[in-house]
């Protein structure tokens, strides 16, 4: 499955997280700056097309600064549990949002 993203807002580019297979149903946004950064990841199964239009887009997973999550809903928040590879950045919200963030990611 190719990569689709397009901008939104200068320096925003939404990239579709293909959640349940469907095309243009939910997105991850990479805002580009100083520090790129992904706010919202989809949920786990979007991994590798997040992955994929981030390489599309010239941005290496160890490039992202932050992984900004808006809430924490699977649908959201999902994929974090499996930042992609390569990643190191960890994700960023409210101190109940990380709390909720890092025991997904130590149960996974």
């Amino acid at each position: 499955m190719e990569p689709v993203t397009f901008e939104v807002a200068p320096g925003v580019t939404a990239i579709d997280t293909f959640m349940g297979g469907r095309e243009r149903y939910t997105a991850a946004y990479l805002v580009t700056a100083n520090q790129p950064t992904l706010v919202e990841t989809g949920p786990g199964t979007s991994v590798e097309p997040v992955a994929r239009a981030l390489d599309a887009l010239g941005i290496a997973p160890d490039a992202l600064a932050h992984i900004v999550l808006t809430h924490i809903h699977l649908d959201h928040a999902g994929g974090v549990a499996r930042s992609p590879p390569g990643s190191r950045t960890p994700p960023c919200g409210s101190t109940n949002a990380a709390r909720s963030i890092w025991r997904i990611r130590r149960a996974w």
